[in-house]
């Protein structure tokens, strides 16, 4: 919607001046969809604010464009210095790389925007927490005062103590003694200690992948910014429903058929030397982001360029590794312009939602990763 609201803004005779749209095809592909790497157009988003805020019926005597070199005025701008931190709340909006002058209104809504990042970044890491608290037992992580010396009391090992005769031995205790001051007390701590030993035992590798996994989607959270993932985007597992919990985490698993390759061959170098740059660039910017990471390998999988317009788009392929051919998934078939019309009626509107790394989101399963890395 704001590729069509932008176009229709260009074409307006005042539009270079006012939203200093200089190159909008850098910003727009011919088939209306935003260019790979290319800067969120911030500019654009704020006049649509301000279209919105016409439309409401504020400022109505003025036009549009009036009504933006009103705001634009000398006197009503804020200088915003560059961002020392990416992370840093005051300038989360978008990540400044050098001092810039805004209008105030353009500056109140980076303001807000801020804002509103800051408390989406609390509330993803208190769901993570409220999610651990309800789905694991308390034992493991609501702890007695002083952890499990309360329960147990330390004695040393070795000791040197005297016999009857007065002379002075050496003697070995036991490591520790159950608190308490009679019998009955030691017993009760002897059984709080059991059961927290047990639960730890039983929960304890599936607890730590969920703290692993959970303590990076907060990272990435943390460190992004309003327009853009800088960290890389991951699926906040903990929100997904119970049947689909470790789907969401691990990856989901996969239909394994018959013998896991193990495919060693070199990765072929690109055609030329300009295509070369493109695929480091490309790869780099994944690596960066962590979407693929150091660990075991057994297998690899060759990754080979795909021309897209002036750009290129990276294919891994599992067809030469011979991994496709180890695993099976389902059919499944898709909708006709038919059945796509059936569900529409008058005043429906329809858009193509091209959502950035959404392939790279989905992990692959635990068991098939050591046999899909990259060279």
């Amino acid at each position: 919607l704001y590729i069509h609201q932008a176009r229709l803004l260009a074409s307006t005779a005042s539009a270079d001046e006012d939203l200093e749209i200089t190159d909008l095809a850098a910003v727009v592909k011919q088939e209306g969809q935003k260019a790979d790497d290319a800067p969120v157009p911030v500019h654009m988003w704020d006049v649509m604010y301000l279209r919105g805020r016409v439309a409401m019926g504020a400022g109505e005597q003025f036009n549009l464009w009036k009504l933006m070199s009103t705001w634009n005025n000398s006197g009503l701008m804020v200088t915003v210095p560059k961002a020392s931190d990416p992370r840093d709340c005051n300038f989360s909006d978008t990540q400044l790389t050098e001092e810039i002058q805004l209008p105030r209104w353009r500056w109140a809504l980076m303001k807000i925007r801020a804002a509103a990042l800051r408390y989406w970044r609390r509330r993803v890491t208190r769901s993570f927490l409220e999610s651990i608290h309800e789905s694991l037992p308390i034992g493991l992580w609501k702890k007695p005062n002083g952890g499990t010396t309360a329960w147990i009391e330390p004695m040393g090992g070795r000791a040197w103590v005297r016999d009857r005769r007065n002379r002075r031995i050496e003697v070995f205790r036991p490591p520790f003694v159950w608190k308490g001051e009679n019998q009955k007390a030691q017993h009760i701590s002897r059984n709080l200690y059991k059961k927290s030993w047990k639960l730890q035992r039983e929960y304890s590798a599936d607890v730590c992948r969920t703290f692993e996994v959970g303590a990076d989607c907060v990272y990435r959270a943390a460190n992004s910014l309003w327009w853009e993932w800088r960290e890389g985007s991951a699926l906040l597992f903990w929100r997904w429903p119970k049947s689909h919990f470790h789907w969401a985490r691990d990856g989901q698993p996969h239909y394994v058929i018959g013998d896991l390759p193990r495919f060693r061959e070199p990765q072929r170098k690109p055609r030329t030397e300009e295509v070369r740059i493109k695929v480091v660039e490309k790869f780099g910017k994944v690596r960066r982001k962590r979407y693929v990471d150091v660990g075991e390998v057994e297998s690899i999988t060759h990754v080979f360029d795909v021309p897209k317009n002036l750009d290129i788009r990276l294919v891994y392929d599992g067809t030469s590794s011979g991994l496709n051919a180890a695993l099976w998934a389902p059919r499944f078939g898709l909708p006709t312009l038919d059945d796509t019309l059936r569900s529409l009626l008058p005043h429906y509107f329809q858009c193509d939602l091209d959502v950035g790394e959404m392939f790279l989101c989905f992990n692959l399963g635990l068991n098939l990763r050591k046999y899909a890395g990259v060279d």
